[in-house]
């Protein structure tokens, strides 16, 4: 595999090698600059929004801590107001058993809640109870009753843990957030235990006052837990698949859930003082979208600059290798007709580089070649034209046209009409091959040497051979070159007859398909061999001479009609067939 790939990558044209190591380098160039850049650009903008939503946070945590502790502060303020120290100690006393007493101090105690109920803000706070020995009173009755007797306890309990100090206490089952303080005497200054202060804090409705930044991030919604991860609100939209667990498991400053086909950017925070967790999400796909688009914009603008500079750098490529192509194109023009020089735009004399170079030394061998081959070829030339005009001078074609004229006399004077026949058919083939005329040959001659040819050798095989012409009348005009059918039939009968005592059955046929005229020359006797042509050509075959015949006919069909048409063999049933393929190309025959 790995030498395959060497060799297609050395047969590159040199043009295409460069572009490949341009484009090599500009890949791995670009594309390892764009991916740390596109990294560096995505952790930034993950950094800005973190920075973004870790101010609103950092505001909001602030503003929650203001809320609880003006909660706080309102709730100490409660427990060491004077009428309701004293009403406490009123009723904590013995005389509290007195109706009247009793109903004064109630009174008292329910005003008191009531004026210090109203200092929280609407909504933030449920309602105030007040709980001590032998008397409780709440600012809202209805809803103090939902609590539990067992948690009331936890709540006192609780409280008196605290020393005083206010503390905040979640109920996990509820989910409801309460404030708890230790009523204790102040004036005269014992500190003595007189109840509890229970404030029970709307979560919902102080967070979200707190947390007001929806119009800023998309689809944002948020968590606050207890320091031992007890929720204390959850965003009623929290998206499916997502819990606050998810939210306050983060480690780091900020990371993306996941959800569907939904991502979220979370991020998680304390409330000072307090130390209460906090922790939100806002929708990551808008922000998603507009990165991957800025993705999917930055490769492209990165491959429009590949195929930019691959164009550029073919351009400049082009002004080098267009030289050397012009260099290849004289090569193989020479090549292919070496008797010439063939012409090629450009003048390269005055060039100094090594493509000036290579073109003046390949023009300066090429002329010293052309002008060896003209040399050569003219004394061939003189040779043949001299060989020619010896053998005309051996041999008087009107000689013997004479002596066969009065050889055929002869016999058919003694009635030997075979002999005639053979006389007079070698008369007309003699004739006709001998006869150098400018004359366009045509089937019809073709034909007519053929059966001059095959009545001889009738006469000398008689009954063995058998001979057919099956040649539509208007066929006849075809031109085609002179001596193309008759080797073929000789061949049919020489290797049919001379190699073989059985019988032989020569046919000639002829069609036209469109502008193709298809003659074929069958036998029966003989075979051809698989690719006889390619076995000619290469040498693979002895011929005894015939062989030279073929593959001149061969070239003669393709100089006169062109590479596409010549002789094709093949073998069907018992007879083996020659075929020639040439265009139909009608000549005015003869009167």
């Amino acid at each position: 595999m790995l030498q395959k790939l060497k060799a297609i990558v050395n047969n590159l044209p040199l043009k295409h090698k460069i572009i490949a190591i341009v484009v090599l380098v500009d890949f791995v160039m670009f594309g390892i600059c764009s991916v740390f850049g596109l990294n560096i650009v995505i952790k930034q903008n993950n950094e800005l929004l973190y920075e973004n939503i870790a101010k609103s946070l950092t505001f909001s945590a602030s503003q929650l801590k203001t809320v609880l502790t003006e909660e706080q502060r309102i709730l100490t303020s409660l427990a060491a107001d004077s009428t309701l120290q004293s009403s406490l100690a009123l009723v904590n006393s013995a005389g509290g058993g007195d109706a009247v007493v009793r109903s004064v101090a109630f009174r008292n105690l329910g005003n008191t809640v009531q004026s210090y109920y109203a200092q929280f803000v609407s909504g933030d706070v449920d309602f105030v109870s007040i709980y001590s020995k032998s008397m409780t009173v709440h600012s809202n009755t209805a809803r103090a009753q939902q609590m539990t007797g067992a948690f009331v306890q936890r709540l006192k309990k609780e409280a008196v843990a605290a020393d005083g100090r206010p503390v905040w206490i979640n109920d996990a089952e509820t989910g409801e957030l309460y404030v708890t303080c230790l009523v204790r005497q102040i004036s005269p200054f014992t500190l003595d235990t007189l109840g509890v202060v229970v404030a029970r804090v709307n979560t919902t409705s102080v967070v979200r006052r707190c947390v007001d930044y929806g119009g800023f991030f998309e689809r944002s919604c948020y968590a606050l837990s207890m320091p031992n991860d007890d929720p204390l609100y959850v965003s009623p939209t929290l998206p499916n698949g997502i819990d606050a667990a998810d939210m306050f498991a983060a480690n780091d400053s900020y990371r993306l859930l996941t959800t569907g086909e939904h991502r979220y950017f979370c991020v998680t925070g304390t409330v000072p003082v307090f130390g209460w967790k906090y922790a939100t999400i806002v929708s990551y796909d808008s922000m998603f979208a507009a990165k991957r688009a800025s993705v999917l914009t930055y490769t492209a603008v990165l491959i429009a600059g590949v195929l930019l500079s691959i164009l550029l750098c073919g351009l400049l490529i082009n002004q080098i290798t267009r030289h050397i192509d012009k260099l290849i194109q004289k090569m193989q023009a020479f090549g292919e007709n070496e008797a010439t020089l063939a012409p090629v735009s450009g003048d390269y004399s005055a060039r100094l580089d090594e493509i000036g170079v290579l073109h003046r030394k390949f023009d300066k061998m090429a002329n010293k070649i052309v002008a060896l081959i003209q040399t050569d070829y003219t004394n061939q030339i003189l040779m043949k034209d001299a060989q020619l005009k010896a053998l005309e001078a051996q041999i008087d074609p009107h000689f013997l046209y004479n002596v066969l004229a009065s050889v055929n006399w002869r016999a058919k004077a003694i009635g030997a009409t075979k002999i005639s026949m053979m006389v007079e058919a070698l008369s007309h083939l003699l004739r006709a091959t001998l006869t150098n005329s400018a004359d366009a040959f045509t089937l019809k001659d073709e034909l007519s040497l053929v059966s001059d040819y095959a009545t001889i050798q009738q006469c000398r095989f008689e009954d063995r051979l058998t001979f057919s012409m099956e040649v539509p009348s208007e066929l006849l005009d075809a031109e085609i070159p002179k001596l193309t059918v008759q080797p073929l039939v000789e061949n049919a009968i020489r290797y049919a007859l001379q190699e073989d005592d059985e019988a032989c059955d020569v046919s000639i046929t002829a069609a036209r398909s469109a502008e193709l005229l298809i003659l074929s020359v069958s036998n029966t006797g003989s075979q051809f061999p698989p690719n006889i042509l390619k076995s000619l050509e290469a040498g693979e075959i002895q011929t005894h001479g015939f062989g030279i015949g073929i593959l001149n006919i061969q070239k003669r069909l393709r100089m006169t009609f062109g590479e596409p048409y010549g002789l094709d063999f093949y073998n069907t049933a018992e007879r083996a067939v020659a075929q020639i393929s040439i265009p139909y190309k009608p000549i005015e025959l003869k009167q």
